[in-house]
């Protein structure tokens, strides 16, 4: 995982996730939700771009065009808040993050499901629980003391 190299008013601490075969994520976590929203309403490719879309949002995905980061291919961000994130927000980021895998990466994947869904099914799932491993524990080094409960 990567260190910091990225500075934003109200941004506690960014990093790398390095998947399989040379392919990252940008994650981050943020001090208050209106940071993330300050940065999301400014930078991410957004939902609708409409006023308070993001005003409920406790986690996002921002999805990139595949572009190269060093040796790795970078392929999106997920973002989370300080004391407001848990298993199910990670889960949730890193579920929107792999639908972007498999769009940008796995060329003609119904085909391939159709025809051998348990090894396609594997050449989701490997990376997506390497994902959410990362995350999660990338996070509970950041702030130990998440909201273990939905709600």
């Amino acid at each position: 995982m990567g260190t910091n190299m990225i500075i934003y008013p109200g941004l506690i601490a960014s990093s790398i996730l390095l998947l399989d075969e040379g392919h990252s994520w940008r994650i981050w976590l943020w001090k208050e939700q209106a940071d993330l929203i300050r940065w999301a309403e400014r930078y991410s490719s957004g939902r609708t771009g409409e006023p308070g879309e993001y005003e409920d949002t406790l986690g996002l995905h921002s999805p990139c065009d595949i572009e190269l980061d060093g040796e790795y291919q970078h392929i999106g961000e997920i973002h989370f808040i300080k004391d407001q994130w848990n298993m199910e927000h990670v889960a949730h980021e890193c579920s929107h993050g792999v639908f972007h895998y498999i769009r940008c990466l796995i060329s003609d994947f119904p085909r391939k499901l159709y025809l051998n869904f348990m090894e396609c099914e594997e050449e989701v799932c490997y990376p997506f629980g390497q994902f959410v491993d990362m995350a999660y524990r990338w996070l509970w080094k950041q702030n130990p003391n998440p909201r273990w409960q939905r709600g």
